[in-house]
C-alpha cells in the first residue's frame, strides 16, 4: 500500500500538469472583415456573392457557439480541479490526523493496529478518489481535444471561405476594369460618331451653299441674257 506522503506528491504533481494545461486550453478567434455594403456589385455578382457571405455568417456563428462550449468545458473543469484541490486539503488534514493517531497510539499495539488500520482506510480513499478525479479529467481533456479540432475544422473553413471572398473581389475589381474601359471605348466612339456627323452636316451645308450659289449663278445669267435681249430687241425696234 503506497504511503499517504507518496499519494500526495502525486497528486500535487497532477494539478500542476493540469494547471499547466490551462495555458492550452484558452481559444481565441478571429472573424475576418468581410464588407457587404458599398461594394458597387452588379445584381448578377451580388446574387452569387451573398449565399457565400450568408454561409460564412453561419459559420461565424458555430464558431461561437463551439467557443461558447469550450468555455463551459473550461469552466466544469476548473470546478473539478478545485474538488481535487479541496479533496488534497481533506488528505492533507487526515494525513494531519493519522500522524496524531500513531503518535497517541504508538505505545500500544492496539493503538498502533488501529492506526494502521485507519492509515490503510485513508490510503485506499485518497487513491480511489484520485482515480476517480483522473478519469474525470482524462474525459474533459477528451472533450475539451474534440473541440478543438472542431474549431481547428472550422478556422480551416473560414480561411478558405475568407480566399474565396478575396478571389470575389479580385473578379468583381477585373470586371470593373473592363466595365471602365467598356465606358472609355463606348465614348470615344459617341465621340467619333459626333464628329463625323458634324463633318456629314458642314459638308452637307458646304454642298447646300454650293448649289445656292449654282441657283444665284444660273438665275443671274438668265436675268443678264433676258437684259442682253431686252436692250437688242429695243436696239432693233429703234433702227
Amino acid at each position: 500500500v503506497p504511503s499517504l506522503d507518496r499519494v500526495g506528491t502525486e497528486t500535487e504533481r497532477e494539478r500542476e500538469r493540469e494547471e499547466r494545461d490551462d495555458d492550452i486550453i484558452e481559444v481565441k478567434i478571429e472573424e475576418p472583415v468581410v464588407p457587404l455594403e458599398g461594394a458597387g456589385l452588379s445584381p448578377d455578382i451580388d446574387s452569387v456573392v451573398h449565399p457565400i457571405i450568408t454561409d460564412m455568417a453561419r459559420g461565424r456563428e458555430r464558431e461561437r457557439e463551439c467557443v461558447e462550449s469550450l468555455k463551459r468545458q473550461a469552466e466544469v473543469e476548473v470546478g473539478l480541479r478545485k474538488s481535487l484541490h479541496n479533496e488534497s486539503e481533506r488528505t492533507q488534514q487526515l494525513e494531519s490526523d493519522l500522524a496524531e493517531c500513531k503518535e497517541l497510539l504508538a505505545d500500544t499495539d492496539r493503538g498502533e493496529r488501529e492506526a494502521e488500520d485507519i492509515a490503510a482506510k485513508a490510503t485506499r480513499m485518497v487513491r480511489e478518489r484520485t482515480e476517480t478525479f483522473n478519469k474525470a479529467f482524462t474525459k474533459q481533456k477528451g472533450s475539451i481535444e474534440r473541440l478543438r479540432d472542431a474549431n481547428g475544422n472550422l478556422q480551416r473553413r473560414l480561411a478558405t471561405r475568407d480566399a474565396t471572398i478575396l478571389k470575389l473581389g479580385d473578379t468583381v475589381a477585373d470586371l470593373r476594369a473592363s466595365l471602365q474601359a467598356a465606358e472609355r471605348r463606348e465614348r470615344e466612339a459617341v465621340r467619333a460618331l459626333e464628329r463625323d456627323r458634324d463633318e456629314r452636316r458642314r459638308a452637307e451645308e458646304e454642298r447646300e451653299r454650293e448649289r445656292e450659289e449654282e441657283k444665284r449663278k444660273a438665275a443671274s445669267a438668265r436675268l443678264r441674257q433676258k437684259r442682253t435681249k431686252s436692250v437688242k430687241n429695243m436696239l432693233s425696234g429703234g433702227t
